[in-house]
């Protein structure tokens, strides 16, 4: 037994959110993983996993970004087997519902004044389909930074979806973004704020 966040587990049964100061050293890769994703609770199935499973499974690990259009994953061997991770998987097997990360808040007019005060050189007909190579470097690895953080699935690295653009003014501009999560039946707000040097 173990006792983690006040609550007492068995090291093979328990669903709860984890911390890992007094849990077995075993569990700390899967616990940290699991505390940064949307789900932030550990499940295992009673008297099947074991520490050294766990630790098994965990150091076979491989993370595969998806490449330029697909889901980013982790990829796991255990006894023989491949087990493929991804967003999705973990979703379907918890039964939870996607939900939209958040609510766009900025028109596009604020968007192009946005990418017009950054320097953007291409055209700024469609907001939904800017590209980096038309920023300078900074603003380029800003964007791409961005977009790669949140998980976009987009066909081309290159490219700015709308969401980031709305992510980089809220940045940008110290805009309140609206996160809803309608999972948890309730509404977060978020405060980026960045001071922009010019």
């Amino acid at each position: 037994m173990f006792t983690a966040s006040g609550l007492e587990f068995v090291p093979n049964n328990y669903a709860a959110p984890l911390a890992n100061e007094n849990a077995p050293e075993a569990f700390h890769l899967i616990q940290d993983f699991l505390s940064n994703s949307d789900i932030g609770t550990a499940l295992t199935a009673p008297l099947k996993l074991s520490a050294s499973q766990i630790r098994s499974l965990w150091q076979t690990g491989t993370y595969d970004n998806g490449g330029e259009s697909g889901s980013p994953s982790i990829i796991f061997e255990f006894q023989g087997d491949e087990f493929t991770v991804t967003p999705t998987t973990v979703r379907d097997a918890l039964g939870l519902e996607d939900f939209n990360a958040f609510i766009i808040s900025v028109g596009d007019s604020e968007l192009v004044k946005m990418m017009r005060e950054i320097g953007y050189s291409g055209p700024l007909t469609k907001i939904g389909q800017l590209k980096r190579p038309f920023l300078r470097k900074e603003w380029s690895f800003f964007f791409d930074c961005i977009t790669r953080a949140f998980g976009k699935k987009c066909t081309n690295w290159d490219a700015i979806p709308t969401d980031s653009l709305q992510i980089g003014y809220s940045l940008l501009y110290g805009e309140l973004l609206k996160i809803n999560r309608d999972d948890y039946r309730d509404d977060y707000r978020y405060d980026y704020r960045y001071d922009y040097p010019g």
